[in-house]
């Protein structure tokens, strides 16, 4: 959709170190800057933005990308909003189609809406603070348990009733702060009445939850009506929440609640913790589970369940214990394992939500959460999916689709064992009907096709380690790519040839030739996705950023591959050997055992180097 020659002048022309300095404090070091990782909790600065590579790397956690990754992950933006936030702030004209909304004038449309979300957001908070106005809502924080630190972080605010302030009081707040009433109206603050024509605040009586991007910006709010101000009429009840109005900067089933304050520890974490209401959210916070995060006034959606995939691949289900919180976690489960991301349920009983159980239990549930589709199997089987054959066949029907989605054939596996255990079906009827291709069906199958578990199958398939010498003359040129000239009059790829390592070196060496620089991403796209986490250890782990003496480093690797290459020789000299021995050729014995000598020795006046100065090579 965006031209590859806008994406890389957007590329080059991005400072990456100014952009990333406005949400890490940077400090030079050589070459590069460096900063505490926003991505994970540290006290020691682990991550590094190098400028030549247009790239940052937090040797921490492990992190990496480039500009439009780093703002990807660190707000929770998908691409393409990313790519036109940063093109305007480079000056780099997309074409139309790419640009959207974010034209000039609808920009500055936007930009008029922010203001008036945000003076609503800091009337609401003023109330809730220090204004009389605001006395039933700070009574009733107080009753829920949160605290004046955790309603800052929130920035929670109070929208008064008619009886403490008036129809009117943000109608009033706005107009003399200069706001146009339509506007607000627009974005769902204020309406008008239908008998005077009058506008009045469609917010009364309500705890004030802002919805804030991550970034500081107010898209749009969730009120939720103080138990004092709640009709009594069963005719015409009080709804529990009310949301802003679906508009150009707020989209209920796009956002998540409490994602501007939990995206950091989301990543830290290594999860999501997904409830159901603000409150929620915001009393798990206080407690110290600050990756949770809840949908807003809507049933969890797919968009939402993307916004979370750019965070992490493990999300935790707490929704309520009821039977709408239940059949809602079955909806999400689907959802998650759709967009390929682990779901984990902390079941709750019914009557019960994440704030009202006791927080020892609730503590002890959340550290050992249930994989999903055990959780969902269990439920099955509770309800009476094995009280008869019609039954395991109708539960078999709801749980195959789940298992379809499984991409890793291992996983889908053992839930298959799980699944036939739990149902009290045979393991190869469960596999076949856990096939992508089935759709659901549930086939005669041959048992001996059902798969082993897991444990057995990872067996058969051992990890193969990088060759040392191989992975350190790598390493060399990714973070020094200065020794590329050097390494090419070494003829470095006919010593390096893995080929996990060897289109790296390529790319690097290409990269040099031509007098550009290469980023980390560009590199990894080169290898086998796979490959990557054992590559990240081995190879990015920016060992030789500050080496003063390249060429050392780059004879060490030399040498040893020149050992490791000596005795992948040995073994082919020692058939040649007995070969000729039973030829009766014994002057060619008498040849290649000189040769095996000399190799040996030659390998054994290498080693002696290695160990002279083995600082690198450890």
């Amino acid at each position: 959709m965006i031209p590859e020659d806008k994406l890389k002048e957007l590329r080059d022309r991005i400072v990456v170190e100014d952009v990333i300095g406005q949400y890490v404090s940077l400090k030079a070091s050589g070459r590069q800057f460096k900063g505490l990782c926003p991505f994970h909790a540290e006290k020691t600065p682990s991550f590094y933005v190098h400028p030549d590579r247009r790239s940052f790397k937090c040797f921490g956690c492990g992190e990496y990308g480039d500009a439009i990754e780093f703002i990807q992950k660190v707000e929770g933006t998908s691409f393409l909003e990313t790519v036109r936030r940063l093109a305007d702030q480079f000056a780099i004209a997309l074409p139309a189609a790419v640009r959207g909304a974010h034209n000039a004038r609808d920009a500055n449309e936007r930009d008029l809406d922010l203001r008036v979300t945000e003076c609503a957001a800091a009337f609401f908070r003023r109330v809730l603070v220090g204004e009389p106005a605001g006395d039933a809502g700070r009574a009733y924080a107080a009753v829920r348990g949160v605290g004046e630190e955790i309603s800052d972080v929130f920035r929670m605010g109070y929208a008064p009733s008619p009886e403490e302030a008036g129809w009117d009081a943000l109608v009033k707040e706005l107009t003399e702060r200069g706001h146009d009433l339509e506007r607000a109206e627009r974005l769902g603050l204020v309406a008008k009445s239908e008998r005077n024509q009058n506008y009045y605040d469609r917010f009364r009586g309500r705890l004030m939850f802002p919805v804030i991007r991550p970034g500081g910006s107010v898209l749009g709010f969730s009120g939720r009506v103080l138990p004092v101000h709640d009709s009594k009429d069963d005719q015409d009840p009080t709804p529990k929440y009310i949301n802003s109005s679906e508009s150009s900067l707020y989209a209920k089933s796009k956002t998540l609640f409490g994602l501007q304050a939990a995206s950091r520890h989301i990543k830290t974490s290594g999860r999501a913790l997904l409830v159901e209401g603000n409150l929620d959210v915001v009393s798990l916070h206080q407690r110290g589970h600050a990756e949770a995060v809840a949908p807003l006034g809507t049933a969890f959606t797919h968009e939402q369940c993307a916004v979370l995939g750019r965070l992490t691949s493990v999300v935790v289900i707490c929704f309520d214990g009821d039977r709408a919180g239940r059949k809602a976690t079955a909806t999400a489960i689907e959802l998650l394992l759709n967009a390929d991301i682990e779901p984990r349920v902390v079941a709750l009983d019914a009557g019960e939500d994440p704030d009202s159980v006791d927080p020892e239990i609730f503590e002890r549930r959340l550290e050992r959460p249930t994989p999903a589709l055990e959780w969902f199997l269990r439920r099955l089987v509770a309800a009476g999916a094995t009280d008869s054959i019609e039954s395991k066949a109708r539960a078999l029907h709801r749980v195959a689709p789940l298992l379809q989605k499984l991409k890793d054939a291992d996983v889908r596996g053992d839930y298959a064992h799980l699944a036939a255990n739990l149902l009290r079906l045979p393991v190869s009827r469960v596999w076949s009907a856990a096939q992508p291709e089935s759709r659901g069906r549930a086939p005669r199958h041959d048992p001996r096709n059902a798969p082993p578990p897991a444990r057995e199958r990872q067996s058969m398939q051992p990890q193969t380690s990088l060759p040392r010498g191989q992975a350190l003359l790598t390493a060399l040129l990714v973070d020094l790519p200065m020794a590329a000239g050097g390494a090419a009059r070494e003829q470095l790829l006919e010593y390096v040839d893995d080929p996990r390592l060897a289109p790296i070196v390529q790319g690097v060496l290409e990269a040099a030739s031509e007098g550009r620089h290469v980023s980390v991403g560009e590199l990894l796209a080169l290898v086998e996705p796979e490959a990557e986490q054992l590559l990240h250890r081995a190879v990015f782990q920016g060992r030789f950023l500050e080496e003063s003496q390249p060429n050392r480093v780059l004879q060490q690797g030399l040498t040893l591959c020149k050992v490791v290459k000596i005795e992948s020789q040995i073994p082919h000299i020692d058939q040649q050997t007995d070969a000729a021995r039973r030829d009766g050729r014994e002057e060619e014995v008498r040849a290649l055992i000189k040769h095996r000598l000399e190799l040996r020795k030659e390998q054994a006046a290498l080693r002696a180097t290695l160990r002279d100065d083995d600082d690198n090579i450890n």
